[in-house]
C-alpha cells in the first residue's frame, strides 16, 4: 500500500487505486489523502485514514451507517459531528472473507450467530471504560451519600412508625371503648325514641285539650276586648268629669283665696276696732273716775 498526500477534488479527502487481476488484488494499492480537508474538524482524521485504509485492504462502502449506537466505519458518507469509529465485527468478517477464504464476490453479510458491533483497541476500551468508571464512582458516591441521608431518614422514619403503632394501639383501645358507648347510646336512643313516641301520643292529645282551651280564651279574650272598650269608654267620661270638677275645685280655691284675704281685713279692721273701743271705754272710765272725784271733792 502505498500513502501519498495529494490536493484532490474539492471537499474529497481520499482517494483509494486498487489493481485487479482475475478478482485477485494486485500490488500495489495507491492510496491519495488531501491533508487540508483530512484535518478540517468536520470529521475525525482518523475516520478518514481507516476508511481509505479498508478500501486499500479491499472492502467496498457499507449501505448503513449505524446500527443502534454502533458504527460502521465504511459508510459511503460521512456525517459532520461523527465519533472516532474503529472496524465493525462485518469489517473482519469481510476481511477473513477476502484474505482467507478467497471470497471474490460483491456482497458480504454477517452469520447469524456474530452480532454487529465495533470491534475498539483494548487501549481505547479501557481509557473508556475508566471514564465509564469515574463516571459511575462520582454518580454513586452521591448516591452513597443519599443512602446515608436515606438510612438517617429511615431511622427517622421507623421512630414515627413506632410513634404511630403506639397511637394506633391508644386509638384502637379508644375505639373499643367507643363502639361500647355508641352500642349503650343506641340502646338509650332506641329507649329515647320509645318514650319520644309516647310523648308525642301524649302531645298530641294536650294539643287537643289545648286547642278547646285556645278556642275558649279566644271567646274570652271577646268578651275582655268588649268589656275593656266599654271600660274604656266609661274610663273616658269620667277623665271627663275630673276634669270638669278639677277645673271647678280650681275656681272655688281661687274664690276661697279671695275670702281669705278679705277675712284677713277684716279681721286687721276687727282688731283695730277692737283696740279703739277698749281705748274709748278705758278714756271714758277715765273720765267717769275723776268725774266721780271732783263731785267727792265738791261735797
Amino acid at each position: 500500500i502505498i500513502v501519498t498526500g495529494d490536493q484532490l477534488e474539492e471537499g474529497v479527502a481520499g482517494e483509494t487505486w486498487i489493481g485487479m487481476i482475475d478478482g485477485e488484488l494486485v500490488p500495489p494499492t495507491e492510496i491519495y489523502y488531501d491533508c487540508e480537508v483530512v484535518l478540517k474538524p468536520i470529521v475525525p482524521a482518523f475516520n478518514v485514514v481507516l476508511h481509505e485504509l479498508l478500501h486499500g485492504l479491499g472492502l467496498g462502502h457499507a449501505y448503513f451507517d449505524k446500527v443502534g449506537d454502533q458504527w460502521e466505519i465504511m459508510a459511503e458518507v460521512r456525517r459532520e459531528g461523527e465519533p472516532t469509529i474503529y472496524v465493525s465485527t462485518l469489517d473482519l468478517h469481510a476481511l477473513y472473507q477476502i484474505w482467507f477464504t478467497k471470497y471474490h464476490g460483491n456482497r458480504v453479510d454477517l452469520p447469524q450467530d456474530l452480532e454487529f458491533r465495533e470491534v475498539k483497541p483494548y487501549v481505547v476500551e479501557l481509557e473508556e471504560l475508566k471514564k465509564i468508571y469515574e463516571e459511575l464512582h462520582q454518580k454513586y458516591g452521591v448516591l452513597e451519600e443519599e443512602v446515608a441521608s436515606l438510612k438517617d431518614d429511615l431511622k427517622i422514619l421507623e421512630k414515627r412508625v413506632e410513634k404511630l403503632e403506639r397511637n394506633m394501639t391508644t386509638i384502637s383501645t379508644r375505639v373499643s371503648f367507643l363502639e361500647k358507648r355508641a352500642t349503650s347510646l343506641e340502646k338509650k336512643a332506641e329507649a329515647l325514641s320509645e318514650t319520644v313516641e309516647t310523648i308525642s301520643s301524649e302531645v298530641s292529645q294536650v294539643a287537643e285539650g289545648l286547642e278547646s282551651v285556645n278556642t275558649t280564651i279566644r271567646e274570652w279574650m271577646g268578651e275582655v276586648r268588649s268589656s275593656l272598650k266599654i271600660l274604656s269608654t266609661q274610663i273616658s267620661e269620667n277623665q271627663r268629669e275630673i276634669r270638669e270638677h278639677s277645673q271647678l275645685l280650681a275656681s272655688q280655691r281661687q274664690a276661697i283665696e279671695s275670702l281669705n284675704i278679705s277675712l284677713q281685713e277684716a279681721m286687721k279692721y276687727l282688731k283695730i276696732l277692737t283696740l279703739l273701743t277698749a281705748l274709748g271705754l278705758t278714756l271714758a272710765t277715765i273720765a267717769f273716775i275723776r268725774t266721780l272725784k271732783k263731785k267727792k271733792e265738791l261735797t
